[in-house]
């Protein structure tokens, strides 16, 4: 610690930071713009000014950038003396000259952070009077809007997507003082972290489309801390709403899982809230009319009450929605008649995962550990399409040797051009073993495409080398390579998913880490998951109990009802398969947001609510249970789940039930605070206007909130915008109208937000003593995959950020950047399968067949060929392939 003076104030602050961050931690304003917490400094804006004296005895003291100067001890500034002010006023002006002065019109208008920083400079009055210089903006795809004319030159934008997002499509482009922020063309950002640009701008230069289509200001929005639900790892979010539509998405920190940035499925993947197929109306089937009735919120409740208590009913949970969701229909049908709605192979292995975590045999990690961590190996996944946040951290670790080399030398990791100055090309090892050429190859020091099989081989040679059961000059270079950096590495880490659905792929690694783990207990282990409540779901079904098991059930004696909570059954069989089991079943009752063809084969169909609609948690891949947040009150004819299947249980109540029946869930109540007779919290800042204007073409008098008894927030903006106890419902606070307001909210700059909670790690502590038994985790097992017969190929699938999620599917922004369907393969296996020259192929296979367009990608190993993630479940890993006529 160090002792500063700020006009005349004694502070107690950090040594490591830069006075900045100091003054930003103490809550002190000091305007800037070319400053980020993530990406350090580059001193260019000039604007974070101070004075800097001597010693106590100098008056006059030195002008000096905050954000370059190091704090040290006994410091004495002065942050708003006259001369400073003048300054940051001249220094702004000359920022504005080009500027449009066109904030009425521009979708920054209200969360500018140049419009605060501005004002807090002293700079009000224009007095530029020539002719302003302007640009063309471009077409960056259908995520981001482009406006430069509106550019101030901080550098944010290309620091954020060169440097730190590692985008190459990108730059900075200048002559003289002609400075232009773009792409050398036209055309899609092809980064999967474009988005983060809206937030990172500190003006109006890059906007949000997808929040443009429905624009109002941001003190009409309504909000709440929420969570993404379009992967495993839990990202922190801020949905907001005006009107009955979900307007945006904005990341809300936290320092374990997303920090500032999120991916662009997750932040643009929203619209599916507002499609215009959302469910708003429970129907029933009229088989006698063949026809669909509307029906009433009572009638479909007295209807599936009658249905589940039939004499043989089946239910299929899901992964994409809450554990409280799950519970309630496993508490309506009974254990022995809920199944989970993936495959034997994912259940199999995310509880044998979740086992291991258990069992304490190899700890599971956070983001955080993983950007700290100094090798890591990623096995067997293409980590940007199927976890993306995790890529974007892995993509940092790699700087850490750099930063290390600099701390060396007495530089610290804020001072951002000195560090990329000293590292060069110097990277923190990467090592890649998968299928397939990745997003992340120019991010690795090395990058092996091999079959699963293969990859197994490999892992277990590794393993072997650091047990020194096998002689070093007889493994492979490969593997010598990579157990080189692994020994030597302070803080190693390993990356994987099950994603490959190959259970002794999985056991491998997991084999592999427990030998690290033995040999440094600060390895790290991550295992990204299929979807947002994967390890909730399988927290609640027994092994057997999936989708599977269920359809071979179904199959075998069909049940009198069938009851499916928010899945599309199509997703994961083909509809040869699928529909003569469906046709077999008397009542088959879905419940789901949006009329999917599960859905559209409902004889009782239940309108449900969305993330942004309803009070839920969930659990990420490391086992961290986390609240979500309602952002605004459904319509009445939609509900939660577990409010169709138990209408006289409260949220709180059902919370507490939840608790008694799950011992790892006792902790679960304590993620959400009841409303209470005190002060409540407002989901809409003070300034927030037209409540009454927007209702008034129904009636002109203001309608009366809605009520929420089950969390701290009010559906209006009365209320406090902070409690010390309670998270805030969105970024806000006087002065600081824009996301960078963010560091009035956290108790230290990179420090998490106050009063949010960490969330519930389930897996902290070993709970049970390892089994002997060679079936459980912890234990190599070989790959005991069937050998392929001659002239099959092995399908492994091709995932895709834009494509995989069931509901970011459905919103028209993520279908524009969907790619074209296609099997890949590498040019010598085209050969081999007679198939060179062909434009398109058949795939052929037991579950049916289809048609796609070849794509020669000599990444793929041989034996081996990439289809869409949905094509693979749908037809299974074994095929034979045919000239399409």
């Amino acid at each position: 610690m160090a002792t500063i003076i700020i006009d005349g104030a004694k502070h107690e602050v950090e040594t490591d930071q830069n006075l900045l961050q100091a003054c930003q931690t103490l809550g002190l304003d000091v305007p800037y713009f070319c400053w980020h917490p993530a990406m350090g400094s580059v001193g260019s804006c000039r604007q974070c000014a101070v004075t800097l004296f001597k010693d106590a005895e100098d008056k006059q003291g030195r002008l000096t950038m905050s954000c370059m100067t190091p704090v040290t001890d006994g410091q004495i500034l002065a942050l708003n003396n006259p001369d400073i002010i003048k300054f940051r006023d001249m220094q702004i002006e000359a920022l504005m000259i080009n500027h449009p002065h066109d904030c009425p019109v521009c979708e920054e208008g209200g969360e500018c952070h140049l419009q605060d920083m501005t004002l807090m400079s002293g700079h009000v009055k224009r007095r530029f009077r020539g002719p302003k210089q302007t640009h063309v903006n471009q077409y960056l795809g259908p995520f981001i809007g482009h406006e430069m004319n509106r550019c101030i030159a901080c550098y944010r934008c290309v620091r954020y997507y060169r440097d730190y997002s590692g985008g190459t499509d990108f730059d900075v482009f200048a002559s003289r003082n002609n400075v232009y922020f773009g792409r050398a063309e036209d055309g899609d950002l092809e980064n999967e972290f474009s988005g983060n640009l809206v937030e990172v701008c500190p003006t109006g230069v890059f906007t949000d489309k997808t929040y443009s289509q429905h624009y109002v200001r941001k003190w009409d929005l309504q909000s709440a801390p929420s969570i993404c639900t379009q992967c495993s790892l839990g990202c922190n979010t801020f949905p907001a709403e005006r009107n009955g539509i979900l307007r945006r998405i904005t990341n809300r920190y936290h320092p374990d899982i997303n920090g500032y940035f999120l991916c662009d499925r997750g932040r643009f993947g929203y619209d599916f809230v507002n499609h215009s197929e959302r469910l708003t109306q429970p129907w029933q089937r009229n088989t006698e009319q063949r026809s669909t009735d509307k029906i009433t919120t009572q009638q479909a409740q007295q209807r599936l009450r009658e249905l589940a208590k039939s004499s043989s009913v089946l239910a299929v949970g899901s992964a994409r929605t809450s554990l409280e969701n799950n519970f309630a229909l496993r508490q309506l049908v009974g254990k022995d008649n809920f199944y989970a709605d993936c495959s034997q192979q994912v259940l199999r292995q995310i509880q044998v995962l979740s086992q291991c975590h258990q069992y304490g045999l190899l700890p599971s990690s956070s983001l955080q550990t993983l950007e700290s961590s100094d090798t890591a190996l990623l096995i067997g996944e293409d980590i940007t399409q199927t976890a993306p946040r995790i890529a974007l951290s892995l993509r940092q670790m790699t700087g850490n040797a750099g930063k290390q080399k600099a701390a060396e030398m007495g530089i610290a990791a804020w001072q951002d051009a000195e560090v990329r100055n000293i590292c060069q090309q110097l990277k923190s090892p990467l090592h890649i073993i998968s299928s397939h050429a990745t997003r992340l190859d120019d991010a690795a020091v090395n990058t092996l495409c091999l079959s699963p099989a293969q990859q197994v081989t490999l892992i277990n040679e590794i393993d072997a080398l650091l047990n020194n059961s096998i002689d070093a000059g007889v493994a492979s270079r490969q593997a010598r390579n990579i157990v080189k950096d692994l020994q030597t590495a302070k803080q190693p880490i390993l990356v994987t998913g099950v994603h490959t659905d190959s259970e002794a792929l999985l056991r491998a690694t997991i084999q592999l880490g427990q030998t690290l783990y033995r040999l440094n207990s600060r390895t790290g282990f991550i295992c990204a998951l299929p979807q947002a409540n994967s390890m909730g779901l399988a927290l609640l079904t027994a092994t057997e109990h999936n989708l599977d098991t269920a359809l071979k059930k179904i199959e075998k004696s069909p049940p009198k009802t069938l009851i499916l909570l928010e899945t599309d059954l199509y997703r994961y069989c083909s509809e040869q398969l699928l529909e003569p089991l469906l046709n077999n079943i008397e009542n088959i009752v879905v419940l789901d947001h949006l009329l999917t063809p599960t859905a559209q084969s409902a004889d009782l169909l239940l309108p449900t609510t969305s993330f942004a609609e309803m009070h839920g948690s969930w659990v990420n891949y490391e086992g961290r249970v986390q609240a979500a947040t309602s952002c605004f009150p459904a319509p009445d004819e939609r509900r939660p789940g577990h409010l169709w299947f138990n209408a006289e249980t409260d949220f709180h109540s059902l919370l507490i039930e939840v608790a008694d029946c799950e011992a790892q869930l006792k902790s679960l109540p304590s993620l959400f605070t009841p409303q209470s007779e005190g002060f409540h919290l407002a989901r809409q800042t003070i300034r927030a206007t037209g409540r009454a204007a927007v209702k008034a073409v129904t009636n002109v008098r203001e309608q009366q909130p809605q009520q929420d008894p089950d969390s701290p927030y009010q559906y209006s903006p009365e209320g406090a915008a902070t409690l010390p106890e309670q998270p805030p419902a969105y970024l806000w606070h006087p002065n600081w109208n824009s996301n960078e307001s963010l560091n009035r909210f956290q108790e230290e700059i990179n420090g998490p937000i106050r009063g949010s909670h960490p969330g519930i790690l389930l897996h902290e502590k070993a709970s049970v003593v390892p089994s002997t038994d060679t079936t459980q985790p912890g234990y190599l097992l070989q790959d005991s995959s069937k050998p392929i017969a001659e002239g099959k190929l092995q399908l492994l699938a091709d995932y895709n950020i834009f494509r995989d999620e069931e509901l970011s599917s459905y919103v028209s922004a993520i279908q524009q950047r969907t790619p074209q369907a296609a099997i890949k393969m590498n040019l010598q296996q085209v050969k081999q399968s007679h198939c060179e020259g062909a434009d398109k192929l058949k795939i052929k296979a037991p579950a049916g067949s289809c048609i796609l367009p070849l794509y020669i990608d000599d990444s793929v190993p041989d034996g081996v060929a990439l289809v869409p993630t949905n094509l693979l479940q749908q037809l299974g890993s074994v095929v034979q392939l045919e000239r399409a006529e």
